[in-house]
């Protein structure tokens, strides 16, 4: 009977730890609202080379559009969440979204020349389009000039990047390897090439991080919870760089966002978003609508990388500010504690770090907090904290003298009692 009353109390707990956290209650943090402006590059009778339907990859960006407007128009992610407590804290960044379909050359070529804080996805695969007045190279230089100076993200949707060419003129042809590495010798990364170690059909898995950034906000993404390898990019190629993963793992990533900068210039903004497959798969390996689901996934890490790099941001030089502010008014005691066990100076860095090589917008948004709040939580020194050090010199030596005259006076009274 003993035992069957601990087995019914082992159920009971199990169940609460299942049960509770549907009746959490959900609470919201605002960090701020973000303009995003997405442009869809489908030009009408170009090739589209590893992409099968470009009807459906336009649909694939629409929706990744409209599925989070739907969701209030935020970018929703976990903050905490503990099984069986009693409220749910979820992260939100407030978005106001465009997205224009470009089906002329004329406006396609402005974009990337004019351009700034934008989104580009390219729905025409591993082709390139080229317009009038360009070479192929000095237009992969254009499109690298608006990714390092003018905050603008890439959205490759298929296969090997720019591996073919076609221009306005109708003069189109096969570029290889050379025009993926003429974009990423802009960030001193010559030669870099897209290889699998094996088999391009071998399966590989969606990240975890893909889950958790953007599986609260686009649904579609658990219909590719697989993908075939495809033609990845490789870590050992971007290892100081700044990324995060969207199928595959170390060292060779088949989907990936990276920060579009040169490595320890702290500048540059701009990302680049790489979608080396050509199929993607559900969670029971069943194949799905890839065309659609690489411009879908592309389009919603695009959307969220570029909404929490703006934010994040923002945060740090808030963070930075107060900092400043604090040092210059002279309150000092605190900024030697926070939460992390460093300084608010050393995690003001740290945040720097996941901001610029490990796009990590939750954590950086984290870390900036604590050091404004650190900041804003300062105190000037009082007369004790200031000459604590001396004073308890002072004490030391005086109770060492008093220590020494009492000495020396019971010896001159015992000396004279000697006498005596």
């Amino acid at each position: 009977m003993r035992y069957k009353f601990g087995w019914l109390f082992l159920v009971v707990i199990l169940f609460l730890y299942l049960i509770l956290p549907v009746f959490a209650e959900t609470t919201y943090v605002t960090y701020g609202a973000v303009n995003v402006r997405i442009f869809v590059i489908a030009l009408p009778g170009v090739d589209a080379h590893g992409v099968g339907n470009v009807t459906k990859a336009v649909e694939g960006v629409f929706e990744a559009v409209n599925e989070c407007l739907h969701k209030d128009s935020a970018i929703l992610w976990p903050i905490h969440f503990w099984v069986g407590c009693d409220e749910k804290v979820f992260g939100r960044i407030s978005l106001t979204v465009s997205c224009s379909l470009v089906s002329d050359w004329d406006f396609y070529r402005r974009i990337v020349e004019t351009g700034s804080n934008i989104i580009i996805v390219n729905v025409h695969g591993e082709t390139i389009l080229v317009p009038s007045g360009y070479t192929k190279e000095a237009w992969i230089d254009k499109i690298a000039e608006t990714m390092l100076h003018r905050n603008m993200t890439w959205v490759h949707t298929a296969g090997y990047p720019f591996y073919y060419y076609y221009s306005q003129h109708g003069e189109k042809g096969e570029w290889g390897e050379d025009g993926f590495k003429r974009l990423m010798e802009h960030i001193g990364k010559e030669n870099v090439r897209c290889q699998p170690p094996d088999s391009e059909d071998t399966k590989v898995f969606l990240s975890g991080a893909t889950e958790y950034t953007i599986g609260h906000t686009w649904s579609y993404v658990f219909q590719a919870s697989f993908a075939e390898r495809g033609k990845p990019l490789n870590f050992s190629d971007l290892k100081d760089c700044g990324f995060s993963i969207i199928w595959g793992q170390v060292p060779y990533l088949t989907g990936a966002v990276i920060r579009f900068f040169k490595p320890g210039s702290m500048g540059g903004s701009g990302f680049y978003i790489h979608i080396g497959t050509y199929k993607t798969f559900s969670s029971s390996s069943k194949e799905s609508d890839g065309d659609f689901l690489r411009s879908y996934i592309g389009t919603a890490e695009a959307i969220y990388t570029t909404a929490f790099n703006e934010i994040a941001w923002q945060l740090i030089q808030k963070a930075e500010n107060a900092l400043k502010e604090a040092e210059n008014e002279g309150r000092t005691i605190g900024l030697d504690k926070t939460r992390y066990n460093i300084t608010a100076k050393q995690l003001l860095q740290e945040a720097k770090v996941a901001y610029y090589y490990r796009l990590g917008g939750p954590t950086v948004i984290e870390y900036a907090e604590e050091v404004i709040r650190v900041a804003e939580m300062a105190k000037k020194p009082n007369f004790i904290d200031v000459y604590a050090k001396h004073l308890t010199i002072l004490s030391i030596t005086g109770v060492a003298f008093a220590f020494l005259l009492i000495k020396s006076v019971k010896n001159s009274r015992r000396k004279i009692d000697e006498k005596g």
